[in-house]
């Protein structure tokens, strides 16, 4: 059975063919297809598009157009948890939008190697280095880099 897509019709062929369109197109789909690639990360953690945002032309008024250069902006949630709406909506760049991701510590990996806990406080930049081992490992460097003495 093949979902009608409601949403395509609210604008004019000519519409289709803004960047604005092809953002709110795309976090409509996001959060409305269980079929998408990635349902799971937006429409099946419960963020949803709000009921304004039905038609392009409400979005557009809301979030105006994208700032120039129109490449490097997207729609970006200011908080992950909520949903596609105007006040927790806005035009960033991918600097700005990956400064705003969900940690990436899921069940599996919680701790490092040697049993630390990966919290965002005892990670190195979110390169889910562990800060405690990399002083450990700076620490064991100095050691060997220092000078022996000649006698025993």
């Amino acid at each position: 059975m093949r979902i009608k897509r409601n949403f395509e019709t609210t604008v004019c062929p000519d519409e289709r063919h803004r960047p604005e369109w092809e953002s709110w197109r795309a976090a409509w789909i996001r959060c409305t297809y269980p079929s998408q690639k990635y349902f799971y990360n937006y429409g099946g953690r419960g963020i949803t598009v709000c009921e304004a945002w039905k038609s392009f032309e409400t979005f557009l008024r809301d979030m105006k157009e994208k700032p120039e250069p129109k490449k490097s902006y997207s729609l970006d949630r200011k908080k992950n948890e909520l949903g596609y709406c105007p006040d927790n909506c806005r035009w960033a760049t991918r600097k700005e939008q990956a400064a705003n991701r969900r940690p990436n510590l899921n069940a599996r990996n919680t701790h490092c190697f040697r049993g630390h806990l990966l919290i965002p406080e005892n990670l190195i930049s979110r390169m889910r280095r562990c800060r405690l081992c990399a002083n450990l490992r700076a620490r064991a460097r100095r050691m060997e880099n220092k000078p022996k003495n000649a006698r025993p």
